[in-house]
């Protein structure tokens, strides 16, 4: 199973609030949803992957090789 999907999976149960609480999930990982839901959007209107990652790390405030890591964490 994906990382997105495993955590999308305790989000929905509920316990993922309580995971990062306890220190067993990493409090980046809300906002790290958020930025892959973004960029699988952006990939529905731009066809050029590089474009999509830039529009994402701009959109987050992120870099552009955080971004790449931050996707590639959620893909495995």
């Amino acid at each position: 199973m994906v990382t997105y999907n495993l955590i999308n999976k305790l989000k929905e149960s509920g316990l993922l609030e309580e995971c990062i609480n306890k220190g067993v999930v990493s409090f980046n990982y809300p906002i790290w949803i958020e930025l892959y839901d973004f960029y699988i959007h952006q990939l529905t209107i731009e066809p050029r992957k590089m474009q999509c990652i830039s529009n994402t790390a701009d959109k987050f405030s992120y870099s552009e090789n955080m971004t790449r890591h931050i996707i590639k964490k959620m893909q495995t």
